[in-house]
């Protein structure tokens, strides 16, 4: 099992006293976190932190540690699955909005030859399949 050395979780501890919001906190004493795991890891708390800013600037230090790299490597894959999701919700949000204005792409309708029914005949079918 993999811990943290010393010398890295003093320096998560550096981060996260750099990115405290309040003076005084009773979730976390005033610390900054709330304490470790079973590998060293630092628990930041969640009421008086920037978790934001800690995680970017610990993403910074692990970049330039190998052997942290080693262990916090599934951290840099999100980065690159989040890049993907987010031109996923772009062409997403495109799509619903093609589809709140009622516009419709012509090449993708399919049409069939035959008539077409009526409003009042598909509601008798209908009608009659839920009987």
């Amino acid at each position: 099992m993999f811990k943290l050395a010393e010398e890295h979780q003093n320096k998560a501890i550096e981060i996260i006293e750099r990115h405290k919001l309040k003076k005084t906190c009773n979730v976390c004493y005033d610390r900054g976190y709330v304490g470790h795991t079973l590998e060293n890891l630092v628990i930041p708390c969640h009421k008086c932190v920037d978790n934001e800013a800690i995680m970017k600037e610990w993403k910074e230090y692990v970049a330039q540690v190998p052997e942290l790299r080693e262990f916090y490597h599934e951290m840099f894959e999100e980065e690159h699955d989040d890049e993907e999701a987010e031109k996923d919700s772009e062409t997403k949000d495109k799509k619903k909005i093609v589809e709140e204005l009622g516009l419709k792409d012509k090449s993708r309708e399919k049409i069939l030859p035959g008539k077409t029914k009526e409003a009042r005949v598909k509601n008798i079918e209908h009608r009659s399949k839920n009987r």
